[in-house]
């Protein structure tokens, strides 16, 4: 599967997640960044030196490291609106090590960090430099690849700089297969099916008690064309967030189980390297959300919205 697809069949049922961009854990880079060297057949042969060089490839090898910058025209959070009708930078870094690679299973641990900085100003800051970064998140969890599958398990501690909305914590464990082998089309074809369970284990998204939520979705996609600056791929992701219980709640207690239904199409763009970092890729993508019961009524009432957004993305 090629990385583009990876990445959606990972979010997908994230659409609208405070970490679409880069939601869930890249996986390792699978470039070698280091290579023992051996010694010269003049010279007696250092163990020593080639068994240090060794361990330090093996290190080299072990790190990732991914960066993403979004460009979103509103900031939806699992379908509940956070900044609407407002430009919204998004930034994401986190990084990886790969604890256990065999023939069977691929285990990564990785941590990082997402915030969102809006062009409004949030009511609660008052003037000062953070009156514009509405959100700051940390997260941390690893990630499982075994065939087909991959399954994460992150935990996010969510928090505004701003002081916009109060503090809270989830567990969000995600799986997601990779069926391009059942197609065996040159063009990579898959349906990419991923289904996120989310657990807020402090305070919740919308109303007084914690919640969960399960997400669902799917990503056909396949690769458009493979050119010398890189390949040009396309996927038409889809998604449903649904409460398992008390996720998408009223003040006075009661929530209602379907809270968003999004689909849409994302072209992701491989670009030529730069500064000796890993080749970057760029995905333009355009989503229809159809919000129902809380997540409506938290939307001022507005049932529809089209969301728009760029990222650019490196992974070293």
């Amino acid at each position: 599967m090629h990385p583009a697809f990876a990445a959606l069949a990972l979010t997908t049922s994230l659409l609208v997640d405070a970490h679409a961009s880069s939601p869930q854990p890249a996986p390792p880079h699978p470039e070698h960044l280091a290579a023992a060297v051996a010694p010269s057949a003049a010279e007696p042969a250092d163990t020593t030196a080639t068994d240090s060089a060794t361990d330090n490839a093996n290190t080299t090898d072990r790190l990732s490291f991914d960066i993403c910058l979004t460009l979103v025209s509103d900031y939806y959070f699992r379908g509940i609106v956070q900044r609407a009708d407002t430009a919204n930078l998004q930034t994401n870094a986190q990084a990886g090590f790969v604890l256990i690679n065999n023939d069977a299973i691929t285990l990564t641990a990785v941590a990082g960090s997402w915030s969102n900085f809006s062009d409004d100003t949030a009511p609660a800051a008052g003037a000062g430099p953070r009156e514009h970064w509405y959100e700051h998140d940390t997260f941390a969890g690893a990630t499982l690849a075994a065939g087909p599958v991959t399954l994460s398990a992150i935990y996010t501690w969510y928090n505004s700089p701003a002081a916009d909305f109060k503090e809270s914590e989830d567990l969000t464990i995600t799986v997601a297969y990779d069926d391009s082998d059942h197609w065996s089309l040159d063009n990579g074809f898959a349906i990419n099916p991923s289904l996120a369970f989310a657990v807020e284990t402090r305070n919740g998204a919308s109303g007084p008690d914690s919640g969960v939520w399960l997400g669902l979705g799917v990503a056909p996609g396949f690769t458009l064309t493979s050119s010398g600056a890189g390949p040009i791929d396309i996927a038409f992701p889809i998604a449903v967030g649904l409460s398992i219980d008390d996720y998408y709640q009223r003040s006075d207690g009661s929530s209602d189980t379907l809270g968003f239904l999004s689909a849409g199409a994302a072209l992701t763009l491989g670009l030529p390297e730069a500064l000796g970092a890993a080749a970057p890729t760029v995905t333009l993508s355009a989503t229809l959300l159809s919000l129902h019961g809380v997540a409506r009524e938290l939307n001022n009432g507005g049932s529809t919205e089209i969301i728009l957004a760029a990222t650019t993305s490196w992974s070293f």
